[in-house]
């Protein structure tokens, strides 16, 4: 049975994390960098820009592209830090971040939850991939 732990102990500054959402226009993902951990279970995060890319995982199909960080990309303006909670799922020792609400409450949107980047990537698809499969179709 997983356990889920409050703690921001495996988390380093400079950490991507990623948050993947989806609509019916298809996925789409935001990239955040740890700036500061808070005590022993909060993180602040400051978003990064990505660039977006084909490889032969990619599916045509749905349009889908990969997207990774652009080193030193991380965007200044005050009014998009987020604040965050870091868990632990104990055994599997997976760390996600949830954003924090009023009354530094988590959030409950699942669409919310930050995963490592490291762990996991990151993609777009849909109308959200389709502007990268045209360039790279006509490089092609």
């Amino acid at each position: 049975m997983s356990e889920w732990i409050k703690s921001n102990e495996d988390i380093s500054v400079g950490d991507v994390f990623v948050q993947q959402t989806s609509d019916e226009c298809g996925s789409s993902c935001h990239l955040y960098r740890v700036m500061e951990k808070r005590g022993k279970t909060l993180v602040v995060l400051r978003p990064i820009r990505g660039e977006t890319y084909i490889d032969e995982s990619c599916d045509r199909t749905r349009s889908e592209a990969k997207v990774r960080p652009l080193p030193d990309a991380v965007i200044e303006d005050e009014r998009f830090v987020l604040l965050t909670r870091a868990y632990i799922r104990k055994p599997e020792n997976r760390t996600t971040l949830w954003p924090v609400k009023h009354r530094g409450e988590p959030s409950v949107n699942w669409q919310e939850i930050l995963h490592r980047y490291e762990e996991h990537g990151a993609h777009c698809s849909g109308w959200y991939g389709e502007p990268e499969w045209e360039r790279y179709e006509k490089q092609s």
